[in-house]
């Protein structure tokens, strides 16, 4: 039976992950590591590179969908991380997605914690977590660069075998050593943003 998940409820930031990646820019994105550590996945509010403003702090700041295309059979659990590139500014984390998801869909509620409600499945959803970004607040923050520049903004996802364990509302420093050493497969998406364009 095919299965689906859309978030009920949520609230992240993380730092640097580790492991080998492989940026592209749009499109989908696929890690380096071989077959035996493959993350994929695709985030449609990147289009010709380039983030819409419905998905920024100039439009409706809302978190972006993103697609989980495949991953290798020893990831259990996903991490993302989405930063700007060109300040090291944490702008989302959320950490604890189980695999076999079709998608963390938009939009999601600026909470600590995310339950999944699987349209097909049975017993109590999955519960994700979320910590806090940039700004000290907990939940997705989107590009926003000065006026006039435009920055380059990575949304990355990370595969391990166990939950991090890492308590809901975390800083991004407690998230990045809680990866240090576990992820299996790791991959990036870039896109860019200035201020005020479409």
């Amino acid at each position: 039976m095919k299965r689906r998940a859309f978030l009920a409820a949520t609230g992240g930031t993380v730092a640097a992950l580790s492991g080998c990646t492989q940026t592209q820019a749009g499109g989908s994105a696929a890690n380096a590591g071989g077959p035996e550590a493959t993350v994929t996945f695709d985030v449609p509010a990147i289009d010709v590179n380039r983030f819409r403003t419905r998905y920024t702090q100039d439009g409706e700041n809302v978190s972006p969908e993103l697609i989980v295309v495949g991953t290798a059979a020893s990831i259990q659990h996903l991490t993302v991380v989405m930063e700007d590139a060109d300040t090291g500014d944490v702008h989302w984390t959320m950490w604890d997605v189980p695999v076999g998801i079709e998608s963390i869909p938009e939009d999601v509620r600026k909470e600590p914690q995310v339950r999944l409600t699987e349209v097909d499945g049975e017993g109590e959803p999955p519960t994700v977590s979320q910590g806090q970004n940039y700004t000290g607040d907990v939940g997705y923050a989107g590009p926003n660069p000065p006026e006039g520049e435009e920055h380059v903004y990575r949304i990355r996802m990370a595969g391990t075998e166990q939950s991090l364990g890492v308590e809901p509302g975390a800083a991004p420093s407690a998230v990045r050593e809680a990866l240090s050493g576990r992820v299996v497969g790791e991959s990036s998406l870039t896109g860019t943003y200035g201020g005020g364009e479409e």
